[in-house]
């Protein structure tokens, strides 16, 4: 359900960041790395089986509003030919 996708998206960026805060800790410039990468994997994606688009939407409103300038990088593996598309416009 979607109120559990949120709670496990937002439990691995929490600790993700904790992860990153504890090995940065002890670094020569003293503030800590807070920074993530991320990789979504696209295998056996299809429109059928995507989530809603509520869950997208609440998904990028978290990253946004909870934690800004936090990624590093952000990998797609297999991206669908609906992503390839909406790439090549931007």
């Amino acid at each position: 359900n979607e109120a559990d996708n949120m709670k496990h998206l937002v439990w691995n960026l929490e600790k993700a960041a904790a992860c990153t805060a504890r090995k940065s800790k002890g670094m020569e410039s003293g503030a800590p790395k807070e920074k993530i990468c991320m990789i979504q994997d696209y295998t056996g994606f299809s429109l059928s089986n995507a989530p809603p688009m509520s869950v997208t939407k609440l998904t990028i409103e978290i990253l946004q509003n909870h934690y800004p300038e936090r990624l590093y990088r952000a990998y797609v593996l297999n991206p669908p030919f609906v992503f390839k598309a909406f790439w090549a416009l931007v």
